[in-house]
């Protein structure tokens, strides 16, 4: 099952348009999404606006792909739990958010974690058609190297 995620702030209807059309060419792969804001409401594919964190905890699980805007909390919880991911910023000139820290967040994450980044809609159509071969990123543990505690603790103390 693949799981889209679009967060719960911004309408993201360009990356739900995408994913829908997607999934109309390949019907047999299940789809499940969290629109949130949107506008668009997909054809193609099961949904809902907002999950209830367990829901949303439950369906995450469940997923073989997580598609993801790029919301810091989306990605870490995809590294913490191994799932593979392709995360498609937002663009600030669509309009789709206020400016584009979305894109500096994944080019950051892409080089730490090797994380799948599609920025258009040729980049996540052909990511999803071989969705069975991505891989997960680099996992992290779900607790801070003690001296990043330390270095934020004597920063705090100052």
């Amino acid at each position: 099952m693949i799981f889209l995620t679009i967060g719960t702030q911004f309408n993201f209807d360009r990356l739900i348009r995408i994913v829908d059309k997607w999934a109309k060419e390949n019907p047999s792969l299940e789809i499940f999404a969290q629109i949130g804001h949107s506008e668009y409401q997909p054809i193609n594919f099961g949904y809902k606006d907002f999950l209830s964190p367990e829901e949303f905890d439950n369906k995450f699980a469940e997923a073989d792909l997580i598609i993801s805007h790029a919301g810091t909390g989306t990605i870490m919880k995809a590294l913490l739990m191994e799932k593979p991911i392709v995360v498609f910023p937002r663009d600030a000139k669509a309009g789709e958010h206020r400016n584009d820290h979305q894109l500096a967040t994944v080019k950051s994450f892409k080089k730490m974690f090797n994380l799948e980044i599609a920025c258009t809609e040729e980049q996540l159509m052909s990511k999803m058609d071989r969705s069975r071969n991505i891989k997960p990123g680099k996992k992290i543990k779900n607790w801070a190297d003690k001296e990043l505690i330390n270095r934020i603790n004597q920063f705090i103390s100052r």
